[in-house]
């Protein structure tokens, strides 16, 4: 009987360990468009990296804070202790791989693309008058999901990929494609899934030239 008490208790920390994680992120991600929120913004998007980064810290954070949780409910002072000092390494690491998290990502205006990097204390603007082509291409991945390129070739000759590195959302990536049409910037499609017509309706119409 005992064993099944300990199970739960178990199987409730985790679920309550899990929505804190959650609500981290949401709240990441809230910040973020709030941030970069404005009248003329059309997708605020951030970064893969910073995404993956202040994931595993925000994991991190959980665990510390439920080992803290733990360790003052047993009242057990050696590992407080040795807590306490984890605590302030890791909370600075913490707060700046969050601040730099927050500081890589992409926006797009109905007139320009502006981009930030991990490291970037700038930002990138793009105006699409300088975009001078789009191609689009859909590779398989045996090794796990397939990839996607949505690259913007610049009239300097530089390429900008948005959709892997940067935008995830699908509907947020078809707000730019159709930005792009009314643009009337010129797109070509070098691959897509062979099943697209079994898609959603909003990668059908992002691959449609």
């Amino acid at each position: 009987m005992w064993l099944i008490v300990r199970a739960c208790i178990k199987i409730i920390i985790l679920l309550v360990g899990f929505t804190v994680w959650r609500y981290l992120v949401i709240a990441y991600w809230e910040i973020q468009k709030w941030w970069l929120s404005g009248e003329d913004v059309l997708v605020v998007s951030t970064t893969r990296l910073g995404e993956v980064l202040f994931f595993i810290m925000s994991f991190l954070w959980v665990m510390l804070a439920y080992s803290t949780i733990r360790h003052l409910w047993e009242k057990n002072r050696p590992k407080l202790e040795s807590l306490k000092r984890k605590h302030l390494i890791f909370q600075p690491i913490f707060l700046i791989v969050t601040a730099l998290s927050l500081n890589s990502y992409l926006v797009v205006t109905h007139d320009e693309i502006i981009r930030s990097g991990f490291f970037q204390l700038g930002s990138d603007h793009k105006p699409f008058d300088q975009v001078e082509r789009v191609t689009l291409d859909f590779q398989y991945n045996n090794r796990g999901d397939d990839l996607t390129y949505y690259n913007l070739h610049y009239q300097d000759g530089s390429t900008e990929e948005i959709w892997y590195h940067a935008i995830t959302d699908d509907h947020e990536l078809l707000k730019v494609d159709r930005l792009i049409r009314q643009h009337q910037i010129p797109k070509k499609v070098l691959n897509a899934p062979a099943n697209l017509e079994e898609n959603p309706s909003v990668l059908q119409e992002i691959y449609s030239q």
